[in-house]
């Protein structure tokens, strides 16, 4: 972000040897103008940067930025041209400024790491969601289990392919209606660290609706440290509602176990339409969790569905309240409190790190599940989908070249780092998404077709952390765990 900067008045004839039409072609890829209730909010998108200034600079630089020249820009706003010329000065030496950003210092991966494993154990379900995407479960395909012989399989191939799983997750469907098969991998892949040939023990996880609890599962969780996310949507009347009558109970029973045998556990909700209709917007929901479950961070994605579903948000709404709940998230880590909604976190990660997002979607980055009968898929999400499958663990070849090369390449096109629409986009730093949810949401398209939900996560993010970071010069503040230097501030006319 830098320092707080004090820079001398720059005679108007320094910028007068452009053009006006030059430096704003030069501006508009890199800055992005924006205000809160009190501020205005310059974002410099090639060096993560935020700057405060007052309204008047701000609409004075928006309409210059939409073509009005300088003078006519600071004539309408009542801005001094002279600090107007300064602003523009150092917004241009920012936006040029790319090398400025820190070294990347994270230890590099010793060979080929994939970050995570799913593994569709079962697809079949005791619950049947409101707002599944699985149909039920099983993904349109025959209900299963997945076999031992099958999983011994995926960790052949996998731990062939791969020098390390950093974690190992178990899906659905409902995964504890295979217990059994949880407990036997993680065995197994215990017993491969002992003897040397996995180099590294993954994380174990599991997600679950947490209505299956009995001594079993929590001895399995136990002793294998498989830390559980459990489905839950609100509460009791949203939950019940949207996953079954009597899942709120069940779920606080499972609850209570995982407490008492001290089993560390997150949450995941999805939020619809219903929550909103209920008067429970994305605020209410993260102080239930925070005051019902002392869970400080959440993840709670919107439900994925298509338009003219009855549980689906709009794009309008999705952005209105996605953008209240980052927004909220920001202040809590200003005044030291939560809860927080992830999405809001990582957008702070992002910027404190000043490292752009590598990708839109883990999905085959990533990410690579593989369903209860042996075939791969970039994402769980598209599971039954030929489409993106990568072939069968049983297969001679796996996966099969030409295949996977197809797979990668129509994700890669999908990518924002290869769609010319969004190299010049302000929010291409922050933006990701999730590739499984656009194709569900479109009927088959994996492109993000609308903006507006990570523009406005962005925006929220922004208009919250300009007051998070304003202060004296060299001040520094606590975010969410990470130190962060006073924003730069200019004071004009």
């Amino acid at each position: 972000m830098g320092t707080r900067l004090h820079p001398p008045k720059f005679p108007g004839a320094i910028l007068r040897r452009f053009e006006d039409p030059l430096i704003r072609r030069q501006l508009q890829p890199s800055v992005h103008v924006l205000e809160n209730a009190t501020t205005g909010i310059i974002f410099i998108k090639p060096v993560l940067e935020i700057y405060a200034c007052s309204k008047p600079a701000k609409k004075a630089l928006e309409d210059f930025l939409h073509g009005s020249s300088r003078s006519r820009a600071c004539e309408s706003h009542g801005v001094v041209l002279g600090d107007f010329d300064t602003l523009l000065h150092i917004l241009l030496t920012r936006a040029e400024a790319q090398g400025d950003r820190p070294a990347d210092t994270e230890t590099p991966s010793n060979g080929n790491v994939l970050e995570r494993l799913v593994l569709n154990v079962s697809q079949t379900c005791n619950l049947r969601c409101r707002y599944c995407y699985a149909a039920g479960g099983n993904y349109g395909l025959p209900e299963s289990l997945m076999s031992r012989e099958t999983a011994l399989k995926t960790l052949d191939r996998f731990y062939t392919i791969f020098n390390e799983i950093k974690q190992l997750q178990f899906f659905g469907g409902e995964p504890l209606l295979n217990l059994e098969l949880v407990d036997f991998t993680c065995t197994e892949i215990e017993r491969r660290h002992r003897s040397g040939a996995v180099s590294k023990l993954p994380e174990f996880g599991i997600v679950t609706n947490g209505t299956l609890a009995s001594d079993k599962t929590l001895e399995v969780f136990k002793r294998h440290t498989i830390h559980p996310t459990i489905s839950l949507d609100g509460p009791k009347a949203i939950t019940d509602y949207l996953r079954g009558d009597g899942v709120y109970d069940r779920v606080l029973a499972f609850l209570a176990a995982l407490e008492e045998r001290d089993i560390e556990y997150g949450f995941e909700a999805t939020f619809t339409a219903f929550h909103l209709q209920s008067g429970v917007g994305l605020r209410e929901l993260l102080d239930f969790f925070v005051a019902t479950f002392r869970k400080h961070e959440m993840h709670i994605p919107d439900a994925g569905l298509p338009p003219g579903h009855p549980l689906a948000l709009t794009e309008r709404v999705a952005a209105e309240t996605y953008r209240e709940g980052v927004e909220y998230s920001i202040r809590n880590l200003r005044e030291g409190r939560s809860p927080w909604l992830s999405f809001g976190t990582r957008l702070m990660d992002t910027f404190l790190d000043r490292r752009p997002v590598e990708h839109t979607c883990p999905a085959a980055f990533g990410t690579i599940s593989v369903d209860a009968d042996g075939n791969a898929y970039p994402c769980f999400m598209f599971t039954g989908i030929e489409r993106f499958r990568f072939g069968n663990v049983f297969d001679d070849v796996f996966p099969e070249p030409a295949r996977a090369d197809r797979i990668f390449r129509e994700i890669l096109a999908a990518d924002k780092s290869r769609d010319p629409r969004c190299s010049e986009c302000w929010v291409y730093p922050f933006c990701f998404g999730c590739i499984g949810a656009d194709f569900l949401k479109t009927g088959g398209d994996i492109r993000k077709t609308d903006c507006s939900l990570m523009k406005a996560m962005a925006e929220g993010f922004l208009c919250a952390a300009i007051e998070f970071l304003d202060g004296a010069p060299g001040q520094t503040h606590d975010m969410g765990g990470k130190q962060a230097a006073t924003a730069p501030s200019f004071v004009t006319c």
